[in-house]
């Protein structure tokens, strides 16, 4: 604490004793500039100390308010070539300001209806998936264990742009946690618009607050400058086996 804050609390005080309809207004003023303060050392830290396969570094400790076949993110899914992606930011505001009618959400139930499924097959395979079947595999997803993030046009009601991040619990790191971030994918009609940001920044925000020490992601090499900009970097090779499963005929 600074030698005026002495001095400034005595002014606090004697503004609250003399000007009593104001104590509303001074505590909203002071609490405001704390929390307005705290934001910024929350941002600063957290691009500070980016050291992010692609991998991307968290600070401990740091949180922020709440406002994934082949490659499981493919930003040729989610952005295109003309995108300004310079615009990656810890926010899931709108890189052009806060009035873009496209916001990210947790997906709902009701999001069967919304074409989630369908703007999931512009990134790979889905399958035929019943009603039933959506909601049973949502109801097992542990809302502190798994984050699915999609972007519904206030006008057609359809979902537009989807990603997926899901916490590994660990030994390491003392028993650490990591996010991994998959099914990132904007919907071909809507690219250009900086949504593939917003759902990857939503993602990290989630793995941010589940206390992750890092978030990691595979993407096809098109795609690596876009992720870069996002704060990712280049980590390592991906390395993939496939299951053989038993189809019944």
């Amino acid at each position: 604490m600074s030698s005026n804050s002495p001095t400034i609390e005595r002014r606090l005080i004697a503004l609250r004793n003399h000007c009593s309809p104001n104590k509303d207004i001074i505590h909203t003023i002071t609490h405001s500039e704390d929390t307005q303060s705290g934001h910024d050392i929350a941002f600063n830290l957290n691009t500070k100390n980016i050291i992010p396969m692609i991998n991307l570094n968290h600070t401990a400790g740091t949180t922020f308010s709440n406002s994934s076949s082949g490659s499981s993110s493919e930003c040729s899914s989610c952005c295109s070539s003309s995108q300004n992606t310079s615009s990656c930011s810890t926010s899931t505001s709108s890189p052009k300001g806060s009035s873009s009618p496209y916001q990210p959400r947790p997906i709902e139930p009701s999001d069967y209806d919304k074409g989630y499924l369908a703007l999931l097959s512009q990134l790979t395979t889905v399958g035929d998936i019943s009603r039933e079947s959506f909601q049973k595999r949502l109801s097992q997803l542990d809302p502190n264990t798994y984050r699915i993030v999609v972007i519904e046009d206030p006008n057609s009601h359809r979902i537009v742009a989807a990603a997926t991040v899901f916490v590994e619990k660990k030994f390491v790191h003392e028993c650490g946690s990591v996010g991994h971030i998959e099914d990132v994918v904007v919907d071909s009609n809507v690219r250009g618009q900086h949504l593939g940001v917003k759902v990857i920044e939503a993602c990290k925000q989630f793995a941010q607050q589940q206390g992750c020490y890092k978030t990691i992601l595979d993407c096809s090499e098109k795609n690596v400058k876009f992720y870069e900009k996002c704060g990712f970097v280049r980590k390592e090779i991906q390395m993939r086996f496939d299951h053989e499963h038993e189809r019944s005929k």
